[in-house]
C-alpha cells in the first residue's frame, strides 16, 4: 500500500486490527479515497448508458462492470439498462421476434444483439460494394433518350471524359475578347465625380450632399441626380435616322427630275398656223 490508502490503514486499521473484516476494509477505504457523490455518479452513468459507437459485445461490458459496483442492482434492471441503451434498429428486430424487456432473459437479448449487428454491417458492406460498381451488368444507364446504351465507365474514365468536354469550352480569356467586340462602341462608364475619401468625410461633417456639394439634403436625396436625362441614340436609331434621310433625298431627287423632264416638252409655235385648242 502507498498513497491514500496506506495512510488510511496506519491511522485506522493498523491499531485496532480484530475490529476490522476484508469486506469491511474496502468499503471503509472505498469511501476514505473517494468523493461522497461517487457512487451517485455512476449509478447516474449507469441508467443513462447508452451504446454509441460502441459494438454490442463493449456495450454489454461496460453496463456488467458498473452494474458489479452496485449489489442492489438486479438482472431485470440491467435488462432494462440495455434494451433502452442499444441502437434502435436492434431494438426493432428485437420487437419482430416478440421479445420484450419484461419477460426476456439478458442473455438471450444479448445473442440476438450480436447476430442482428452482424447481419446489419454485412448489409451495409454490400451496399457499399454495389454503389461503386454493379456487378453482372456490362451497359450504364442512358445519356439520353436518343443516345441508346452507353458502356459503363468507371470513375477514371468518367474524369478523363469530363476533362475532354471541358478542354473544347472556351477559355476565360476567349469569352472576355468575345464579349469585347460584341459590345460596340460602348462608352467606359464617367467616373470623373467620383470624391476621394477624405473629401466625402469633409462633406459629411459639413452635411453637405456628395454629389453637388449643397448643404440641405443627402446625395440619395439630391434633385441633380433625379433630374431628367435626354435619351441615348444607340447605332441601330442612328442607322433608321440615316436611312429616311437618304430616302428623303431620293424622294426630292425624283420630283425635280420629272418637273425637268415636263418643262422640256416643245409646244406650239405661232408660226404653224394651228390655233391652240380652245377647253370648253
Amino acid at each position: 500500500m502507498s498513497g491514500t490508502a496506506s495512510r488510511f490503514f496506519m491511522k485506522h486499521v493498523a491499531n485496532h486490527q480484530r475490529d476490522w473484516t476484508v469486506e469491511r476494509i474496502f468499503e471503509a477505504l472505498f469511501d476514505y479515497c473517494f468523493p461522497i457523490d461517487y457512487k451517485l455518479k455512476l449509478r447516474e452513468r449507469l441508467m443513462a448508458s447508452h451504446q454509441g459507437s460502441h459494438n454490442v459485445r463493449d456495450f454489454v461490458r461496460d453496463i456488467q462492470s458498473l452494474a458489479s459496483r452496485f449489489p442492489d442492482i438486479t438482472e431485470r434492471q440491467i435488462v432494462q439498462i440495455f434494451w433502452e441503451g442499444v441502437h434502435q434498429y436492434i431494438r426493432l428486430k428485437w420487437i419482430d421476434k416478440g421479445y420484450s424487456p419484461e419477460d426476456t432473459s439478458f442473455k438471450k437479448l444479448v445473442k440476438w444483439a450480436i447476430r442482428f449487428e452482424a447481419s446489419n454491417e454485412a448489409r451495409r458492406r454490400e451496399e457499399r460494394e454495389f454503389r461503386g460498381k454493379p456487378k453482372g451488368r456490362e451497359w450504364g444507364r442512358f445519356q439520353a433518350r436518343t443516345s441508346g446504351n452507353t458502356p459503363h465507365k468507371p470513375a477514371a474514365q468518367a474524369e478523363s471524359s469530363n476533362s475532354s468536354n471541358s478542354s473544347n469550352r472556351p477559355s476565360r480569356n476567349e469569352k472576355k475578347a468575345y464579349n469585347n467586340t460584341n459590345r460596340g462602341d460602348r462608352k467606359p462608364r464617367d467616373r470623373s465625380n467620383k470624391i476621394s475619401k477624405d473629401e466625402r468625410d469633409r462633406l459629411r461633417a459639413e452635411g453637405r450632399c456628395f454629389s453637388c456639394k449643397e448643404a440641405g439634403h443627402e446625395s440619395r436625396n439630391c434633385p441633380k441626380r433625379h433630374e431628367a436625362k435626354a435619351p441615348r441614340l444607340g447605332a441601330g436609331s442612328i442607322r433608321f435616322a440615316e436611312l429616311e434621310t437618304l430616302a428623303k433625298q431620293k424622294h426630292d431627287a425624283t420630283i425635280e427630275v420629272s418637273s425637268v423632264i415636263m418643262d422640256s416638252e416643245p409646244g406650239p409655235t405661232m408660226g404653224s398656223g394651228l390655233a391652240p385648242m380652245s377647253r370648253t
